[in-house]
């Protein structure tokens, strides 16, 4: 649609130039006989170049000023025509990513573990405060239907690839807080064996012990949020550092399942007024808890894969590499 409306665009802005540029090459001419008899054949080649050049760079300074001229002409015919319902741009494989990134940009920010309707809602906030122009004239209907067949797993998908950011952000902050001397390095092609035995050294469970220190836990928390965490973001953050350090999970992938079940505990201490204790012992008492749930949330996780699939693939493809959903550097979410 955008080549055919530039198209009858630049036939209005353009189709009159007809005659300034017939007048222009009049004059080049009439220039051009004048330099002849004054300064000969030669100076009359050298005038006809000079005028040819400058009136090429004023046709580029024209075409740039009118390419300018149709997207805004084409903006606005493209709106017109979507409230007269001649044209869904709504539905454009463009429009739905850019909506999708602005909806999510949002949201995280509200909620790290969003449900359905915390996402719709946010969809609903960012499509009317952002993009008025496509969706003040919906009526609820029309808004519902379209976000559940061209928006909701999409988003979910979105949503779940941010928080994987967000955990790969705390991870690497951890990681600069200590140095590799305190603290060293593990990967996630690192084997099970290998990782149990750097989860069970002295220097991970002196690291480990050190965020009961307030003031080094604050400096934690300050690095991983820019402003002032609220109360899932502080209990997400301290839950990625319970897994991390959990000598019974022989794995650096990190499941939403076992954050899950560490933000629970964490919230419900926070709510309570209870001290936050990073304590080995509880550890060995949690292990059996924590099978339990993992097991039970493996079904969920299969749906889930189906449903984030397309939106993996379509990150892949496009190159994005600051949001990865299988994160670089030794830690990932699944």
């Amino acid at each position: 649609m955008k080549s055919n409306l530039i198209y009858v665009l630049y036939r209005i802005y353009g189709g009159n130039r007809t005659e300034e540029d017939g007048n222009r090459t009049e004059e080049s001419i009439a220039g051009a006989h004048e330099a002849s008899s004054v300064h000969g054949e030669t100076g009359a080649s050298q005038e006809i170049g000079s005028r040819k050049r400058r009136r090429e760079d004023d046709d580029d300074e024209e075409q740039n000023e009118i390419i300018r001229r149709l997207d805004t002409e084409v903006s606005y015919v493209r709106k017109l025509l979507e409230k007269g319902g001649m044209g869904d741009f709504t539905s454009t494989d463009e429009f739905i990513k850019k909506f999708i990134n602005a909806i999510t940009k949002y949201s995280i920010t509200k909620k790290i573990y969003a449900s359905e309707n915390e996402l719709k809602e946010a969809a609903s906030h960012i499509g009317y405060k952002e993009f008025p122009d496509y969706f003040e004239d919906w009526d609820q209907k029309r808004w519902s239907f379209y976000y559940d067949t061209k928006i909701s797993s999409k988003l979910k998908a979105k949503h779940r690839h941010r928080r994987g950011t967000i955990a790969d952000k705390i991870r690497k902050t951890i990681f600069m807080s200590f140095g590799e001397n305190d603290l060293p390095k593990i990967t996630t092609k690192s084997s099970a064996d290998v990782i149990k035995n750097w989860k069970e050294s002295y220097e991970i469970k002196n690291a480990y012990r050190k965020f009961n220190d307030d003031v080094f836990c604050s400096q934690i928390l300050q690095r991983c949020w820019t402003s002032r965490p609220s109360e899932e973001q502080s209990a997400f953050t301290i839950s990625v550092i319970k897994y991390i350090f959990n000598p019974n999970i022989y794995s650096i992938q990190i499941k939403d399942e076992g954050i899950r079940h560490y933000m629970k505990k964490t919230q419900e201490k926070m709510n309570a007024n209870e001290k936050i204790q990073f304590l080995e012992e509880e550890f060995n008492e949690e292990e059996e808890e924590g099978e339990e749930e993992d097991e039970e949330g493996e079904e969920g996780e299969e749906g889930e894969k189906e449903i984030t699939q397309e939106v993996t693939e379509e990150i892949k493809g496009s190159g994005e590499d600051e949001e990865g959903e299988v994160l670089a550097t030794g830690f990932a979410i699944r």
